[in-house]
């Protein structure tokens, strides 16, 4: 007989959480619990945060996971006396909306303590141990399990469970009731059939994001990828930039002939990106017309900057700060990108993040691997080449440049000597990638052309040189095979193949020096040392063979990134900003006086001092 209230639920503890601001009262009380901690003198910031997160999950697990049995006086009380609260919630079903608002809530409370704790091992500890009291007991795989044998007298068995949901069903209960008696057959099967039941619980995506902390330990859900966690969080209209401490970067491009944006998170995924190439236009011109690229990154640079926004799925407002190329490239250039951004920053009041545009390149590599430093890197692209060891964010020590022009160019110039957007084959290629294209077609010994600067012991570069040497030689080809300037020559691809192989050998030789000087003088590491090579010449995959004989004559790691990722790009910049953003370095909050520069070293230049070493550098047999 049953005395007291009458309950339209068998139960009515399994739909209590369930109740009109049921949440929000709890939502509520946690945050009184934080602010009544807060209040008292004695406590700082981060004991209270920390007591925050151990009082509620202990007032969780007595709740949820200790207590057994209803506090109503029910005809469910011969099932219900053997499970906990969390049990008995929703008659048992797994992934409802209850029990994963339950499970969400402490992991939000734990990472808000662990940051505001900076992450102090003794708090941390504490934090993460409490944590786990109160997710374990939550995974389905412990419906009804008591491990260690706690509480093993009162356990309800699989068998005593589907009993009771057989007698449920025979006796008229509740579709939900139903539901409890497939979740206890699922656990019986699981115990039966591993394999069956981690399918069966596998089915909410969400609720396996939310429980990603579980998932080591458990290692029965499949790892949700970075943007499914993404996703879940926007869904819940959080603010990952504030509530989880998920900087977002929006990184614009303009230094030179490409427009570009892309949208980077702190962990190195790329949310979103887009960029405008003028390739097709400056290869008509035979050559980058600073106006002409002006006014192509004026009609393109809004919708490039919407495009990565919109494919991010980030609103402007959740940016964590805006990064932008202003220096060095073409001032024309550089100064649309500037702008721009800078219109942005004070619409959105964001900080802002001006970008070394070879800092940007140099530090891409560690978006990919993970890259310590000290480590060695070689620029090489149409407008800079340079050796510098990388010792930190902004922390640059320069070994050797360029003294004239850079690789990119003088292979571009060549391309336009020979005459090759004539070619059948290279009529859509910029010059780089048709002289390294026809280069496959010719044979590199056909010219005996000499690397420049064999007998400076330094770092340097210069291309100018071997050139003009070039030019001799096709106006000297043009002459014996009767043809004019501006026709294609029978040894074009001889040509290509020779300064192909030239411009290697000399970048190869310069690269072996610093390698060598900064073993010398302990600034890399003698058995582990990296070598990184970035920028658009560094697509140049014959130019990247000829590295690897000198990394592996000097046992050295070369790393490169994608060749998409060595032009030009937002990547890069939104990357470089979240790694000042982490270092605290440049992040700008008034941007009066930034301008732009179109020229600018990059870190201290000890080139003189790599001179002064005079390092010989051993003969490596190039074969290619």
């Amino acid at each position: 007989m049953n005395v007291g209230v009458a309950h339209s639920e068998v139960n009515p503890n399994t739909r209590v959480m369930n109740s009109r601001g049921m949440w929000l009262t709890y939502a509520l009380g946690v945050g009184l619990l934080h602010i009544v901690l807060l209040s008292i003198p004695f406590f700082s910031v981060p004991v209270a945060w920390t007591l925050t997160n151990v009082i509620h999950n202990l007032g969780m697990y007595v709740f949820l996971h200790a207590v057994k049995g209803t506090p109503f006086e029910t005809p469910d009380q011969g099932k219900a006396r053997l499970l906990t609260h969390w049990e008995q919630l929703d008659y048992g079903v797994q992934f409802t909306s209850s029990r994963k608002f339950f499970t969400i809530s402490p992991i939000i409370l734990y990472f808000l303590a662990s940051f505001y704790t900076k992450y102090d091992p003794t708090h941390f500890i504490l934090n993460t141990a409490s944590l786990l009291s109160v997710l374990i007991p939550k995974m389905p795989q412990l419906h009804g399990v008591r491990i260690f044998g706690i509480n093993k007298f009162i356990a309800a068995s699989p068998g005593d469970e589907t009993r009771d949901c057989v007698d449920d069903i025979t006796s008229g209960a509740t579709r939900s009731v139903s539901a409890s008696c497939n979740n206890a057959a699922t656990d019986f099967a699981r115990k039966r059939t591993p394999l069956l039941a981690t399918v069966i619980h596998e089915e909410g995506i969400i609720y396996r994001v939310s429980m990603l902390i579980l998932n080591k330990a458990a290692g029965v859900f499949s790892k949700p990828s970075r943007r499914e966690i993404y996703e879940f969080l926007r869904s819940f209209n959080f603010r990952p930039g504030k509530v989880f401490l998920h900087k977002l970067v929006l990184g614009i491009e303009t230094s030179c002939d490409d427009t570009a944006a892309a949208v980077v998170d702190e962990t190195g995924n790329v949310l979103g990106e887009a960029i405008h190439s003028q390739t097709e236009v400056h290869l008509k011109t035979g050559g980058i017309v600073p106006p002409v690229a002006q006014q192509l990154h004026r009609e393109n640079i809004q919708r490039i900057v919407q495009e990565a926004l919109s494919t991010s799925k980030v609103s402007p407002s959740e940016l964590s700060a805006i990064a932008t190329t202003v220096k060095p490239g073409l001032a024309l250039s550089l100064g649309v990108g500037l702008s721009f951004s800078l219109q942005l920053v004070d619409q959105l009041k964001k900080p802002f993040i001006p970008i070394h545009h070879m800092e940007a390149h140099a530090l891409t590599i560690r978006l990919l691997n993970k890259v310590e430093f000290p480590f060695l890197v070689l620029l090489i692209s149409g407008g800079h080449c340079l050796l510098a060891l990388v010792r930190g964010v902004s922390d640059f020590l320069l070994l050797g440049k360029s003294l004239d022009i850079a690789p990119g160019d003088m292979l571009d110039k060549v391309a336009r000597r020979l005459s090759l957007i004539k070619h059948p084959e290279c009529s859509t290629m910029s010059g780089g990638k048709a002289i390294e294209h026809l280069a496959k077609q010719g044979n590199k010994l056909h010219f005996d052309f000499k690397p420049p600067m064999q007998r400076a012991k330094n770092c340097d570069f210069s291309f100018t040189g071997l050139q003009h040497v070039i030019d001799k030689i096709i106006t000297q080809k043009e002459k014996e095979e009767g043809i004019q300037k501006g026709q294609i020559l029978s040894s074009a691809a001889h040509i290509a193949a020779a300064v192909q192989h030239t411009t290697a050998c000399h970048i190869a030789k310069r690269t072996h020096r610093a390698i060598l000087f900064c073993k010398q003088r302990d600034l890399l590491s003698q058995s582990n040392a990296v070598l990184v090579v970035s920028g658009g010449v560094a697509s140049n995959l014959y130019i990247r063979k000829a590295l690897e004989i000198v990394t592996n004559a000097t046992q050295c790691t070369l790393l490169c990134p994608p060749p998409r990722l060595c032009t030009d790009n937002g990547i890069m910049i939104a990357w470089n900003g979240i790694e000042r953003l982490r270092a605290g370095l440049g992040i700008l909050h008034n941007t009066e006086g930034i301008r732009y520069e179109p020229k600018c070293p990059l870190g201290v230049d000890i080139s003189k001092e790599v001179g002064e070493a005079a390092i010989k550098v051993p003969r490596l047999k190039m074969k290619i």
